[in-house]
């Protein structure tokens, strides 16, 4: 799971095609979590010919300094406050628990969190699957600085 200073967890991978003119074009689709285990993190979408690419693709794009987000932790494990990410109809709600209570979460925001070094905190979506990382992200974007990242 780590590699150098990056831990990276593969959260899903896909089968897509594209109706072409001479028949169906298959490619592959990846969605990895990368983080530092010490409030960096981010996501990325890589897609390829081969699933190991689409792998690699995904990762490498994830680490990319304008896809990761800061965000402060209490204790270094827990978040400094509430968050509340909104797009649309969407919201994601992420809650700060005190240190040693655990996660509970959904896969995605579980690992996300978990790549940024949080294993204490809770959050609900109240959206549809498609945007949840976005969404996640956007929350911690919106009340933390970017500016450690540089």
């Amino acid at each position: 799971m780590a590699q150098g200073q990056w831990a990276e967890i593969l959260v899903h991978t896909d089968r897509v095609t594209k109706t072409v003119k001479g028949g169906m074009e298959i490619q592959y689709r990846a969605l990895v979590t990368v983080g530092n285990l010490h409030g960096v993190g981010g996501f990325a979408i890589g897609k390829a010919d081969t699933p190991a690419v689409a792998i690699t693709e995904a990762s490498r794009k994830a680490k990319l300094l304008h896809n990761l987000v800061y965000v402060e932790r209490y204790k270094q494990a827990s978040l400094c406050q509430d968050l509340v990410g909104k797009h649309n109809g969407s919201k994601v709600y992420i809650w700060s628990r005190p240190p040693g209570s655990g996660m509970r979460a959904g896969k995605l925001s579980r690992d996300i969190l978990y790549n940024m070094g949080i294993t204490d905190g809770a959050a609900a979506s109240l959206c549809q699957g498609d945007n949840m990382a976005s969404f996640v992200i956007e929350s911690i974007q919106l009340v933390c600085s970017v500016c450690p990242l540089l």
